[in-house]
């Protein structure tokens, strides 16, 4: 049966906040629908594509941009209003939030963050609620915040200026915290050696304390992976165990006959957990390294500091069907097909696959409860899975056999009063 709510609906299952639970939000909140969720330890926040943003959940360092107050769990969502501007990006990482914000009539924008300032690039140390603008160091006048990323207690930032398509990437947080003491100041990452002309950061991915990376250097031109920071549980993909201070290449070799030149995997996306990575190809195969000790991986090792293809063979039922896109939590893992199917694995603590067990799933496994329904956005977190259905119009992968006419978040697993998380 088609469900033909017209606004979109806050869903939840687990222990959740109760006035989150069904929440609906109507044309006057998100006019045009939702166009990202993303989440923090304690937080969540919603983005309406026409530039919207509401918060709710932990608000202990204000990342929730209300007065700080540790007792209090903001279950109501809430709007954070920007006057004469609209938010641009979003990102969330554990403990603050990170925005990118443009100016009514006006292609200039600027980086804003509120929360714990680790997180924040506070120079001050001091953790706030209200938005607050992140200074990069040596910036030209000519460049501009282009992306924002965030996860854990880490933050980077991809600038563009009118004069080169190659861009800077800047980072800061605890991913080099034993080295750097804490860089709560954003500092540019060089690549050693430079990349190429033209070619520019696209993508970053934080664990808890590492990095990944996908550059491009053009629409014809192959995407490049790079990984960055600790590596413990062999989470940069390197094929050993010492960490990195510089961006490292990961590089997968393809299947080749005696004697043919070595030639490598094609990578179009890329998704990072609090001690795991995946990589997706352009064929539609799935790498995982890391910490696979909760399945979080998807193969059968404990570890693997090498890229290991996820066996999906068969798995998705048709033939023609394939992996899409891919996404991590802390300690679980999920895909989309290309026929719109979302398939979870991983830690099921808190019943966060949407599973009706607590056991831990090493495999992709179908989840059936939103199955023939439009996903149009997926977000993983510590403790929650988060599922965007809407109209078909909406969906992630366009198919005629979706038409559910709501647009509701679907929530999977532990929320305690108000925990909304994503690493």
């Amino acid at each position: 049966m088609l469900n033909t709510e017209k606004h979109s609906v806050v869903r939840a299952w687990g222990v959740i906040p109760e006035k989150l639970n069904f929440r609906r939000m109507d044309e006057s909140m998100i006019n045009g629908g939702v166009e990202t969720i993303v989440c923090g330890q304690d937080h969540v926040l919603i983005l309406s594509k026409d530039g919207r943003l509401y918060t709710a959940g932990n608000n202990k360092y204000g990342q929730c941009g209300v007065d700080i107050n540790p007792t209090v769990q903001y279950e109501e969502l809430r709007q954070i209003e920007f006057s004469g501007a609209r938010c641009k990006a979003v990102a969330a990482g554990s403990y603050h939030t990170l925005l990118l914000v443009k100016k009514n009539n006006s292609t200039a924008t600027r980086m804003l963050a509120f929360g714990n300032y680790l997180g924040c690039g506070f120079a001050e140390k001091l953790s706030s609620n209200v938005p607050k603008p992140v200074l990069l160091p040596s910036l030209d006048p000519a460049d501009q915040v282009e992306d924002v990323f965030a996860a854990c207690n880490n933050s980077a930032c991809v600038t563009s200026t009118a004069y080169t398509a190659s861009g800077r990437l800047f980072m800061w947080g605890e991913l080099f915290s034993i080295e750097r003491v804490l860089s709560s100041q954003p500092f540019e990452v060089n690549f050693n050696p430079p990349l190429a002309a033209g070619e520019k950061v696209t993508k970053v991915e934080f664990g808890r304390r590492h990095a990944v990376m996908m550059t491009c250097k053009g629409y014809l031109a192959a995407n490049q992976v790079f990984s960055i920071g600790h590596n413990t549980y062999g989470e940069l993909g390197l094929g050993h165990e010492n960490r990195s201070l510089t961006p490292q290449l990961i590089q997968v070799e393809s299947a080749a006959g005696p004697g043919a030149p070595k030639t490598y995997k094609h990578f179009i996306d890329i998704t990072a957990g609090s001690r795991h990575s995946l990589l997706l190809s352009d064929t539609g195969e799935i790498y995982g390294f890391g910490d696979n000790s909760r399945g979080q991986c998807g193969f059968e090792p404990s570890r693997s500091n090498t890229p290991l293809p996820i066996q999906t063979q068969g798995l998705f039922g048709e033939v023609t069907a394939r992996a899409r896109f891919i996404f991590c939590g802390e300690t679980h893992s999920a895909l989309i097909t290309t026929h719109g199917e979302l398939y979870m694995w991983g830690s099921n603590s808190g019943q966060k696959l949407g599973f009706q067990t607590t056991n831990d799933i090493y495999t992709p496994t179908l989840l059936d409860s939103v199955l023939g329904l439009s996903i149009s956005g997926v977000g993983l977190g510590g403790f929650m899975t988060v599922i965007i259905t809407g109209p078909s119009t909406e969906a992630m992968i366009k198919s005629t056999e979706n038409q559910i006419s709501e647009s509701s978040v679907r929530l999977f697993g532990g929320l305690l009063k108000g925990r909304l998380g994503r690493k």
